[in-house]
């Protein structure tokens, strides 16, 4: 078994479809989304692990492929695969970005904390510590490298400096992500030609500026081979793909557990979405009636600790294609990836970084949902 980085760079542009409707004669403008999920890219290797190694949909769908290839992709419609996805992650000329905590806000200041309010609020939910701080949403698309994110999560101030805008134009110069809109023809394939009244509009994305996707694989059995091009999102674009070494980055892991040691508090962040059975609260949690406000008790895999806030934003609905069984896969709700959890805990500061810190939360975490790194408490 091995480990690999993978850097996925377009040959053209990309498209990455979201969940809203695009049927025939019915929609004008679609927009591609990012990034794409987690199930985008687990379909895309997985797809060029096949191909790579000899085999086809095929092949795959009747498991005439061999096993150790089995062993590394999994069943057509399931989630077993044998390899562990982690990403995927923008990067730009090789440092690694993520989307910026829904914790900081940024605003005409600088960059301002959003922490739990000491007294509770009445909601339909119960009596609750909501966010406080600034009133200003930080939703621009404002991402952050993964290493000043490991200092920030350490205690490390950051600035506005440390932020991009993938999609945005600072200078007039081109974004690292642009859009790059087109229009499409409705085709009658019997005679050919234009169907009368089909006409479609798509902003796909053209990565400039070094910018690419990567993804880091994970037990990849031995004797399987590497694709170097996938099929990757819609519109029959494909991407290059290639190894990269390990990022170098070091979480100050220690420092994290002293200060959720000391102040019996801490920081859970989603990297990538994640999906629970109760909507946004984490599985293994129950709601506990308290005399001044009410919270989330339980385990957190494996942490004993109550969720007593959070910084959310409107679920992010992920479905897809299911190529085994040629049709959609179902819509679910997912918890987008940049949410903070705030959580109070007695367990030792150690054993919290060991069980959360790049960890994975919530279903499907094999494929890369619900990765989450640990900060430190907040004052």
């Amino acid at each position: 078994m091995s480990e690999v980085w993978l850097e996925f760079v377009p040959n053209d542009v990309l498209f990455f479809r979201g969940p809203e409707p695009y049927n025939a004669g019915e929609t004008g403008f679609v927009r591609s989304e990012f990034p794409p999920s987690p199930h985008v890219m687990q379909g895309a290797l997985r797809t060029g692990l096949l191909y790579a190694n000899g085999a086809d949909a095929g092949r795959y769908r009747s498991g005439t492929v061999p096993e150790h290839l089995r062993a590394a992709v999994g069943s057509p419609g399931e989630y077993d695969l044998g390899i562990e996805l982690e990403g995927p992650y923008l990067s730009i000329h090789r440092e690694l970005y993520v989307p910026l905590p829904l914790s900081l806000a940024v605003t005409e200041n600088g960059i301002e904390p959003r922490t739990p309010s000491d007294g509770a609020v009445l909601t339909d939910l119960g009596r609750l510590r909501l966010p406080g701080g600034p009133g200003e949403k930080q939703t621009d698309g404002h991402w952050i490298s993964w290493r000043t994110l490991r200092r920030h999560l350490a205690g490390d101030p950051i600035s506005r400096g440390d932020l991009i805008q993938p999609r945005a134009s600072p200078n007039g110069e081109k974004p690292p992500l642009a859009g790059e809109p087109k229009v499409g023809l409705g085709l009658d394939r019997s005679k050919r030609t234009a169907r009368e009244g089909l006409l479609y509009s798509i902003e796909p994305l053209r990565f400039e500026r070094d910018a690419s996707l990567v993804l880091r694989v994970s037990g990849l059995p031995e004797g399987v081979s590497l694709p170097t091009e996938v099929a990757l999102g819609g519109e029959g674009r494909f991407a290059r793909v290639s190894t990269l070494p390990a990022p170098n980055v070091q979480p100050d892991r220690d420092r994290v557990a002293q200060t959720v040691e000391k102040t019996h508090r801490f920081r859970l962040v989603l990297l990538q979405p994640a999906l629970f059975a109760r909507g946004w609260i984490p599985d293994g949690l129950k709601l506990v009636r308290g005399r001044e406000h009410d919270c989330w008790e339980g385990e957190l895999n494996g942490v004993r600790c109550r969720l007593v806030s959070a910084c959310l934003e409107k679920p992010r609905r992920i479905g897809g294609w299911d190529m085994a069984n040629n049709r959609p896969k179902p819509l679910r709700s997912y918890v987008p990836a940049g949410s903070v959890y705030f959580f109070e805990t007695d367990a030792p500061g150690a054993e919290v970084v060991e069980k959360l810190d790049d960890a994975r939360v919530g279903a499907d975490g094999r494929l890369g949902f619900g990765q989450c790194v640990v900060g430190g408490g907040w004052s």
